[in-house]
C-alpha cells in the first residue's frame, strides 16, 4: 500500500469514528451501494465471522447451565436444534430438566439420580435415558391423556336393573345387579 493511501485510510477512519450513529449508518449504506460483487462477498464473509458468535460455546459449563435455567422447556427443546454442541450442553443440564419435570407434576424426590431416572423413565432405555427424554416422554403422555380419544369408552349391555357391584381385574369387568341382604 502506498503512503498516500494509508494516510487517506487513517483520515477516513478518524472522521468515521467522530460521526453520530445515524451518520455512520448512512456512510456505510453509501459505501455498500457502490460496492461490486467481490467486495460484497468479502463483506458478507467478514460480517458472518464478526456477528455470529456462539456465546454458549464460549462460556464455562457452569455459566451455561445458569443461563439455561432461565429458559422454559419449549425454548430449550428448540435450542437443542441449534447445533450438536448446544444439544450436548442442554442435555447434560439435569437441573433444568428436573425442574421441567416438576412443572409437569412429576414427583422428583431427593433420592439418587440413578434411582429417580429408572423410576420415572418407564419404557425408555434406562442406560441412555436422560432427564430431557423423561420430560418429553411424560409430556407426550400428558398430551395423550388430554385428548378426547385418550380413554376408550364402551357401552355395556346385559343389566336391566341397577348395578350394585363392580369388580375389575386385568382386562375384565364383572358387574352384579342383585343386592342381597340378610336380615336377622
Amino acid at each position: 500500500m502506498s503512503q498516500s493511501f494509508e494516510f487517506w485510510l487513517q483520515n477516513l477512519c478518524d472522521t468515521f469514528s467522530i460521526l453520530t450513529d445515524s451518520q455512520q449508518i448512512t456512510t456505510l449504506e453509501s459505501i455498500i451501494d457502490i460496492c461490486g460483487p467481490k467486495q460484497l462477498c468479502f463483506l458478507s464473509t467478514k460480517l458472518e465471522i464478526l456477528v455470529k458468535r456462539d456465546y454458549l460455546k464460549c462460556l464455562p459449563l457452569e455459566l451455561s447451565f445458569h443461563v439455561l435455567k432461565w429458559l422454559d422447556p419449549v425454548t430449550l427443546c428448540k435450542c437443542c436444534l441449534v447445533s450438536k454442541k448446544w444439544n450436548k450442553v442442554i442435555l447434560s443440564c439435569d437441573d433444568v430438566w428436573q425442574n421441567a419435570c416438576r412443572q409437569l407434576g412429576m414427583d422428583i424426590s431427593e433420592e439418587s439420580e440413578e434411582a429417580s431416572t429408572s423410576r420415572l423413565a418407564g419404557n425408555l432405555n434406562l442406560s441412555s435415558a436422560s432427564w430431557k427424554q423423561i420430560y418429553t416422554s411424560h409430556l407426550q403422555n400428558v398430551k395423550k391423556l388430554m385428548s378426547k380419544d385418550a380413554i376408550e369408552k364402551k357401552h355395556l349391555y346385559g343389566h336391566t336393573a341397577r348395578v350394585f357391584a363392580l369388580y375389575y381385574r386385568g382386562n375384565y369387568l364383572a358387574t352384579g345387579e342383585t343386592f342381597w341382604c340378610e336380615y336377622s
